[in-house]
């Protein structure tokens, strides 16, 4: 069975990780499943970084450059792709050219949605609205990382009408266990060993509200906590950040590192992770935090879905920074027994390798329907 899979951005992010830990988890599975993956203009840095240069990916122009170039180049990658399925993972509707690209030629058809607002411009939640008439005679199946996804991304009627797979953001439960010799080897590297160190993970980009952790970072400081905060991500506001960090004096209290391979070894290290999204479908970055035991402040834009321990607390985004710096501080000293986080986040149902044998299982079964008709 060959699948090509869209949805992918030029900077990774839950997304980019959900995409390639299912991949790579079913293809090791089902030798019989083979993927490819779309890019726009250059294929990404993170391809190389994550040992990925062995997937073929192919290089489409950006929509948004030339769409005639863009939808000329589709449709000649599926009159010589011979795929079997295509696999939309998306955050909205706005660009469906794959998957209409797609009817005729490929035999199933899967969007999956992964966010439950629009994260883009106005002109993107018009595209969403107006797209979600045409999908019901375009794809053939409905995933979604969570209810809140799957209702924000479909037509209600869809929703009720249509069954839609709910597919959990399943991790390394393993991998992401806390670890105590890696959390002292980390924060003796960095200098912070005696330190309240908090943690973002995720993509630096407004929807995600990365500068709100500054004004928390800054509300401790104030409260007179040595409180450090870690940031793991790239995006747009990288500069934006940088610049306020100056201007509010925390020079030397970030260290911003940009996309790493092992984000687990930052979460050891962390004490606390901070998620002040405007709004997620199923955050990635919680389960994994989750999993490290972390104890974890996050905004009432996160669905109640991905919480799946009692060492997270929902707080609303219209609170302060000094009533989010409130709660941290009244958790300290953090005395939570760590090592559990791994087993409640596999209890819950999020460990990958369980959930991408039954992905990997419903994909072989459901296009051996649609063939037979």
């Amino acid at each position: 069975m060959k699948v090509l899979v869209y949805g992918l951005s030029s900077c990774i992010g839950g997304v980019e990780t959900f995409v390639f830990n299912y991949c790579s988890a079913i293809t090791k599975a089902f030798p019989q499943i083979s993927f490819d993956y779309i890019v726009y203009d250059a294929i990404p840095g993170y391809v190389t970084e994550r040992g990925l240069d062995r997937a073929r990916f192919h290089v489409i122009p950006d929509r948004a450059t030339s769409l005639i170039a863009n939808r000329r180049e589709l449709k000649r990658l599926f009159a010589k792709g011979n795929f079997d399925c295509v696999w939309g993972n998306l955050c909205s509707l706005s660009d469906i050219g794959p998957l209409s690209c797609a009817v005729g030629e490929a035999p199933m058809r899967i969007v999956h949605a992964h966010s439950s607002q629009n994260m883009g411009t106005m002109l993107t939640g018009i595209l969403h609205k107006l797209h979600q008439k045409r999908i019901d005679g375009i794809a053939t199946d409905l995933l979604a990382c969570s209810q809140s996804a799957s209702f924000f991304m479909y037509a209600r009627k869809d929703v009720q009408a249509r069954q839609v797979r709910i597919v959990p953001n399943g991790i390394d439960v393993i991998r992401f266990a806390f670890d105590e010799d890696t959390r002292q080897c980390i924060r003796k590297e960095i200098g912070w060993e005696s330190a309240l160190v908090m943690i973002y993970v995720g993509r630096l980009s407004s929807e995600k509200n990365p500068l709100f952790t500054l004004d928390v970072l800054e509300a401790l400081r104030i409260k007179g906590h040595d409180a450090r905060l870690l940031m793991l991500g790239e995006g747009l506001q990288r500069e934006e950040i940088v610049s306020a960090i100056r201007t509010k004096g925390l020079d030397g209290l970030v260290k911003m590192l940009g996309t790493v391979p092992d984000v687990e070894r930052y979460l050891s290290a962390s004490d606390v992770l901070l998620m002040p999204s405007h709004f997620e479908g199923l955050p990635l970055a919680l389960v994994e935090a989750q999993a490290s035991g972390v104890f974890c402040v996050v905004s009432d834009g996160v669905s109640s879905e991905a919480v799946l321990s009692d060492h997270v607390h929902r707080i609303a985004l219209a609170d302060s920074a000094e009533g989010w710096a409130r709660i941290v501080a009244d958790e300290l000293p953090f005395s939570q027994d760590r090592s559990k986080g791994a087993e409640a986040v596999k209890s819950a149902g999020f460990d990958l390798s369980q959930n991408a044998q039954e992905l990997g299982t419903w994909l072989l079964r459901r296009y051996d329907e649609i063939v037979a008709g």
